[in-house]
């Protein structure tokens, strides 16, 4: 498999099991009319899901699929396919991913912190960054503080995610909405979430 910030490209198909991406993405059923009255689908961001009732308070989560797993001594990559081309990988101890169970084909939340997602912006140079991940989109919310800020992002495939950045960052990069960024988060910052 090659992947870089922007593109995946799959050597080998990935077979999905029956019913993935209506389980996972809701939003590409067919059927999303009842009654002729559309089925309202909030966005991607907080605790949309049913993990919520965990408490956890990590802003960013993705449901997705284990596409490929690569197993150090120590520590391992998991890349997760959250759809639409956007690929995550996550740097976690091979110990954590053996407990989880996680292996090609488990389906796992992808789960980051605010505060661990970084903003660029977007340039021609974005693919040499040494950051894993790379999203790039469009900034849909800025809501400054007097120290630090939040930044909303619009990554597509209804895909939100939240950054928690200095105000001065948002100044110096003149971030507003509309502003065309990378959401950058280092992989050893992204957390697997065994689903069951």
């Amino acid at each position: 498999m090659y992947y870089n910030s922007r593109r995946c490209y799959y050597s080998e198909p990935v077979n999905y099991y029956p019913g993935m991406y209506i389980d996972y993405y809701p939003y590409y059923r067919n059927d999303s009319v009842v009654n002729d009255e559309p089925i309202a689908i909030e966005p991607n961001v907080g605790n949309t899901n049913e993990d919520s009732v965990m408490g956890l308070s990590a802003r960013n989560r993705f449901p997705g699929v284990v596409t490929d797993i690569k197993m150090g001594n120590v520590v391992g990559e998991v890349l997760v396919d959250l759809g639409c081309n956007h690929l995550a990988s996550a740097i976690i101890t091979t110990t954590s991913i053996r407990n989880l169970g996680i292996r090609v084909g488990s389906r796992v939340n992808v789960v980051i912190k605010a505060t661990s997602v970084m903003i660029r912006k977007a340039t021609e140079s974005d693919s040499d960054f040494s950051a894993r991940n790379q999203w790039p989109g469009t900034v849909t919310q800025v809501n400054k503080g007097d120290v630090v800020g939040e930044v909303i992002v619009d990554i597509g495939c209804r895909h939100i995610v939240s950054a928690i950045i200095t105000t001065t960052s948002i100044n110096n990069l003149g971030i507003k909405v509309g502003s065309k960024v990378s959401a950058v988060i280092k992989a050893t910052e992204v957390m697997i979430m065994a689903r069951s």
